[in-house]
């Protein structure tokens, strides 16, 4: 059933209508798994079909809440993700720590032996989204895994806005602080984003980049505008972080993974699930969406210069797989390997099949570098 949400743009006094087709949150079945834009009253013959919401968090605000139950008891004050509740269950909590620079207090993951490899996560999620690379990895590498600014057990930006440049800056400091140059970066979604930034910046200069399904676009049209506007909206309203985290049940957290192509385990569920219940990782996702700039990042991949690997999702619910074919085309030193019947959380659900395109990659990167 179609569901209209209205928006009112000041100038000129238009309302848009966002017919929300496929509703992950409800559970609704269809395969056209597409959310559409109707923009009234010129343009509604004719809606704008966008990509699927990229961070799984912004549909829960599509939800009808039950406000007057759940008001009462919300607070304006962020939730954070406890960290004495969650270290015993958290994956690879024995080598946490927590690390306090200018930009903001981390929590950070230090292990392994050999060459450094960074690990960005996507937005909305932690660095329990790379349990299984850490895992198959560490006897390889020496790794460093974060959660980004807002996001699991990290606090925000002290003073400054999450903009790309601003995150990217940041985890400069988290890399100086710690006498970190990484030779490799594995980015997952905006988390590949942040690694062609800190390149194209000359704050890091690694011998090789890996992207897994990453979120390099706007969306397309006016769809690129209305999403981050509509971040910064529920962001700058102190209840909406509250709200979504009342909304995080377990089915409709299990539904949103689904969603996304990919098919998780109720343990790697469960930790989505307690993430999603913290109005601090909520406000922190829309705080990162709300300031998130690409409209530059098409000519950064194409000047970048160091050997890149996309790894692709087939099944990638959340970014339409074609996307990454431009990209390969644009880029000097690129090769793409798709991993067909897998999804947005590919390096989740199945992580030994993306080390061996790492290793592979890795070690031809090293054999063309002697």
């Amino acid at each position: 059933m179609e569901e209209i949400y209205s928006v009112t743009r000041r100038k000129p006094q238009e309302t848009f209508r966002f017919s929300r087709i496929f509703d992950a949150c409800h559970g609704a079945k269809s395969s056209n798994r597409v959310a559409t834009l109707k923009i009234c009253p010129t343009a509604a013959s004719s809606p704008l079909t966008v990509a699927k919401l990229c961070p799984a968090v912004l549909s829960l605000h599509l939800n009808k809440f039950s406000c007057a139950k759940t008001i009462s008891s919300l607070s304006m004050d962020p939730n954070p993700v406890q960290w004495n509740v969650e270290k015993s269950r958290w994956p690879n909590s024995n080598v946490s720590r927590f690390i306090e620079t200018d930009a903001a207090r981390w929590h950070v993951q230090r292990l392994g032996v050999g060459p450094k490899l960074l690990l960005l996560h996507g937005s909305g999620a932690t660095t329990h989204s790379f349990d299984g690379l850490i895992a198959n990895l560490k006897n390889e590498f020496e790794i460093i895994a974060l959660d980004l600014p807002g996001h699991g057990f990290s606090s925000g930006l002290k003073r400054l806005e999450p903009t790309l440049p601003n995150v990217a800056r940041a985890i400069s400091e988290v890399l100086e602080h710690e006498d970190f140059e990484p030779d490799l970066v594995i980015g997952h979604s905006a988390g590949a984003a942040i690694g062609v930034e800190l390149i194209h910046r000359d704050l890091i200069a690694p011998k090789a980049l890996v992207a897994i399904n990453g979120a390099f676009y706007p969306f397309p049209g006016f769809a690129g505008s209305f999403f981050p506007a509509m971040a910064k909206l529920l962001f700058l309203n102190p209840f909406v972080p509250s709200l979504f985290s009342v909304a995080a049940s377990k089915s409709r957290v299990a539904r949103l993974m689904e969603s996304t192509g990919s098919t998780l385990t109720h343990e790697q569920i469960g930790y989505y699930e307690r993430a999603l219940a913290s109005s601090a990782h909520i406000r922190g996702t829309l705080a990162m969406m709300a300031n998130w700039q690409l409209e530059t990042m098409r000519e950064k991949l194409r000047r970048l210069h160091v050997p890149t690997q996309l790894i692709i999702g087939g099944n990638d619910g959340t970014i339409a797989p074609e996307a990454s074919l431009d990209t390969e085309k644009s880029m000097q030193n690129c090769r793409r390997v798709v991993l067909a019947q897998y999804g947005h959380l590919v390096h989740e659900e199945a992580p030994e099949k993306v080390v061996d395109a790492v290793r592979d990659f890795w070690s031809q990167t090293q054999e063309q570098a002697a």
